[in-house]
């Protein structure tokens, strides 16, 4: 057998990890699909040895279309497994790999789930460890079932199956794939049943890995890619020819080279993005955000059916989205009592203000109160942001994401804040007309991503943006001292009163 040694960290922590469910995702040629197949290796050689002195182990190997099995899968397991060297490979639908090695026993099944009835597979089966190859293109369900199927040979009066596991590699899918949206990189879609949402709940024992970019992006001062570099930081380099992703995007989309090199999941919509300058790599932080100190919060609200409040602290020029709340098809009168609650439980006794959308002080179709009445009826003192003006609001936003401050980014999100993350990489956008040529709506489309989008404007444009993009300073104008030059309106002159 040829020596492998996985080449990057994220790949070694994807083998090393004995997690039920480990999932890594990655550019093409990252080496993600052979780390997988060195994993089924390594699990044959954990298991324990039977009677007659063998270690018994059974695998299944899953893709979505038997040509992408037989082109791809295939191709890299017999390369490093040949059949020469490890045993009898039967060609015959479904493919088995009959490996006899030392003490080694492993039967290497390779399946095809290609419709829904592949669900029915699942029944009677019995194995120690699954791998989905590039699960990108698998259903949630099958998955599952997997789950329940993994640990059951070699039967437990053997002495059973050591550390069982479903496996997973992938290229960077959708936003509508259920793997992005149980990782909270993206946000569930309002219209998901509550018990789609509990089901997309990350079990605390399943583990995600996400390996660096092939490439990483060179923009202008707008935040146009003039270019793409190599990443010194991308893995699996050595087993790749000098150049292998300068050459793969020629031709290619920028939809497809986020996907497939940047290894990015983000909104897939026929739109421009309004906030060219995020990257989720710079603005998003590694873990959850806590308050600061005792800073005071800044919060941003937008009104109308889906009322949206994202929470902030302005610390030296530097701006941090530690929370957001948001709810559906629900007016203020209900919203402003929910949103007292949730800051007395998750910020209690922290000061804060409110900055919204200013035209929330206009009443209601249904309500004789405005949005801005009722949030101070329920104790949250609100006030309208500066403007409304939509390019001044994007032009405060854009120079907080394009600030550095001693080398950290101006503008950082938490990321528990999954549906302000989606809005700001890319959810926010500009829809395309339907007109040939490559034409925008002046305006951004107006749906739940772009409700997250304002209240982030409203929030940063109140709390000092607005007055550093007008005047240079951050600083609220102190009041001037007038010169009295000894002048009374009301004295008398020569008996005159002057007026």
């Amino acid at each position: 057998m040829k020596e492998y040694r996985p080449d990057g960290p994220v790949l070694a922590e994807y083998m090393r990890s004995q997690a039920p469910v480990k999932i890594i995702q990655g550019p093409i040629g990252s080496g993600k699909s052979l780390a997988s197949a060195m994993c089924i290796w390594m699990k044959a050689l954990e298991q324990v040895k039977q009677k007659g002195g063998v270690r018994k182990c059974r695998a299944h190997v899953f893709r979505d279309r038997y040509p992408a099995l037989e082109e791809t899968t295939l191709k890299t397991w017999l390369d490093w497994f040949p059949e020469k060297e490890f045993g009898r490979f039967y060609w015959s639908k479904p493919y088995l790999h009959e490996i006899r090695l030392g003490d080694v026993y492993l039967d290497v099944h390779f399946v095809a789930l290609e419709d829904e009835r592949s669900a029915d597979f699942f029944k009677s089966l019995e194995t120690t460890i699954v791998w989905f190859n590039e699960v990108q293109y698998m259903d949630r369900l099958l998955v599952d079932e997997a789950v329940t199927r993994v640990g059951r040979y070699p039967r437990v009066i053997d002495g059973g199956a050591v550390n069982p596991q479903v496996i997973a590699d992938m290229n960077a899918p959708s936003e509508m794939h259920w793997i992005p949206m149980m990782r909270g990189d993206v946000a569930i879609p309002e219209d998901f049943t509550l018990e789609k949402r509990n089901a997309l709940k990350k079990p605390a024992d399943w583990e995600f890995f996400i390996q660096p970019p092939g490439l990483v992006e060179v923009k202008d001062d707008s935040g146009v890619v003039e270019e793409y570099r190599e990443n010194r930081e991308a893995e699996n380099t050595a087993y790749l020819a000098k150049g292998y992703y300068l050459n793969a995007i020629k031709g290619k989309t920028k939809s497809w080279i986020d996907a497939n090199v940047l290894n990015r999941v983000s909104p897939r919509r026929e739109g421009k993005p309004v906030l060219a300058s995020f990257r989720r790599d710079v603005h998003v932080a590694k873990r959850p955000l806590e308050p600061i100190g005792d800073l005071p919060l800044i919060l941003g609200a937008d009104f109308g059916r889906r009322p949206t409040v994202t929470f902030w602290q302005h610390l030296r020029l530097r701006w941090f989205c530690i929370h957001e709340f948001a709810a559906l098809d629900m007016g203020s009168a209900q919203f402003a009592p929910m949103l007292r609650n949730e800051l007395a439980q998750r910020f209690p006794g922290r000061k804060f203000t409110i900055w919204g959308d200013p035209s929330g002080d206009f009443k209601g179709q249904n309500d004789d109160k405005t949005p801005y009445q009722i949030f101070r009826a329920n104790g949250l003192p609100i006030q309208p942001a500066p403007s409304n003006l939509f390019t001044v609001r994007l032009q405060a936003l854009e120079q907080v994401l394009t600030r550095m401050v001693d080398g950290e980014p101006g503008l950082l999100i938490s990321p528990t804040c999954t549906n302000l993350i989606a809005a700001f990489d890319g959810g926010y956008h500009f829809r395309r007309m339907a007109m040939s040529g490559e034409r925008y709506s002046e305006m951004p489309e107006k749906d739940n991503y772009s409700d997250f989008a304002d209240s982030a404007q409203y929030a940063i444009l109140g709390g000092g943006e607005g007055r550093m993009l007008l005047t240079g300073s951050a600083e609220k104008p102190k009041p001037k001292k007038l010169k009295n030059d000894g002048y009374n309106p009301l004295k008398k002159v020569g008996g005159v009163r002057r007026w």
